[in-house]
């Protein structure tokens, strides 16, 4: 990206800033490489999550209301394969790659729906994305309320939910530990 511009939130916009720091610095002759995570999630084998970041907050949120919003996919990476795999390409790899730390195997969005439908006693259901956007503004003491902004930017510009792809070519030719793979997401994750 060459204006950050059109990302969607302060958030993304920072770490946009961030990379231009790290090209000025290789520019200089530093050696470096940027890691860039996706959507992180909890501890495979401790169990521990964020229980106020955005995956999370979806959760609670479209519990509070009874509906989700229609998507594509979601995307999860558990942090400890995250942590693994930076400390893997670290010691592998060469200057100036950039890493797309995400899970190769996202979840489609009508799996979710079946995984929500059979952990939940009340029927969830899947709205527009406008629509569902309009129900939440119902509801001000609901999780996600405080962040509706940033969901009104996320759906406007098509990003919540929506089939992006990166290219992860360079975490799997980097990454050299066998145990090092990211699980698929299941009902398990």
């Amino acid at each position: 990206l060459h204006s950050p511009a059109v990302l969607a939130n302060g958030y993304s916009k920072t770490k946009w800033v961030g990379e231009q720091v790290v090209a000025i610095a290789q520019k200089r002759g530093i050696p470096v490489s940027v890691y860039r995570l996706g959507q992180m999630t909890g501890s495979l084998s401790k169990g521990v999550q964020n229980l106020d970041d955005i995956f999370s907050r979806m959760w609670k949120g479209c519990l509070q209301l009874q509906c989700w919003p229609q998507m594509y996919h979601l995307e999860a990476t558990p942090v400890d394969y995250a942590s693994l795999a930076i400390v893997d390409l670290s010691k592998n790899c060469v200057s100036g790659a950039v890493f797309h730390l995400v899970n190769p195997s996202p979840l489609l969005a009508s799996d979710l729906y079946n995984f929500i439908d059979a952990v939940t006693v009340d029927e969830l259901h899947v709205l527009p994305q406008s629509d569902w956007l309009a129900e939440l503004e119902k509801y001000p003491t609901n999780v996600l309320y405080s962040i509706l902004p940033m969901l009104r930017r996320l759906i406007d510009l098509k990003l919540l939910g929506s089939p992006l792809h990166f290219d992860t070519r360079h975490v799997a030719a980097g990454l050299k530990d066998p145990e090092c793979v990211c699980p698929a997401i299941d009902e398990e994750l």
